[in-house]
């Protein structure tokens, strides 16, 4: 069982009340990954955003070769799977844990019952990862860019 003190030490949640982190917490899961264990494969069902609780994720793409190439590197307190809650499409990449990792997860089913009975929260929530995939995108541009030609 995942616990208000579990989820006060991811960054994601650092301007959470306590009140509000106790109920976002009865909303969650927690699970440890062993070292090189998948968390969930490139088109897997988008079933929920995953919390970096202790540990760190390798975030891979499949490569024309069949090889999976590490796309990003999601560390202690960082977040993954985040499209997932918002679009619930399929898992655009795989997720495997770099070292024994412990994960919270949100899953769509318990932000959806997050969103009937406590929309405000839900509502910070959407707007967090909001922030997350902005800040992504601009990353991924600037990185874009620098690999075009003239």
């Amino acid at each position: 069982m995942i616990t208000p003190d579990d989820i006060a030490r991811i960054l994601f949640f650092e301007d959470l009340p306590w009140d509000d982190l106790k109920v976002v917490a009865s909303y969650m899961t927690m699970r440890n990954h062993a070292k090189g264990e998948v968390i969930f494969y490139e088109g897997d069902s988008g079933n929920g955003l995953c919390f970096v609780v202790e540990g760190s994720v390798n975030i891979g793409k499949e490569a024309g070769d069949g090889t999976i190439k590490t796309v990003s590197i999601i560390t202690q307190h960082g977040i993954f799977g985040e499209m997932a809650l918002i679009d619930g499409s399929r898992r655009s990449a795989t997720a495997v844990s770099r070292a024994e990792a412990t994960i919270a997860t949100l899953s769509k089913e318990g932000f959806e019952k997050l969103i009937d009975d406590h929309p405000k929260l839900a509502i910070w929530i959407t707007r967090k990862i909001a922030r997350v995939i902005s800040l992504r995108l601009r990353k991924t541009s600037a990185d874009f860019v620098d690999i075009m030609p003239g």
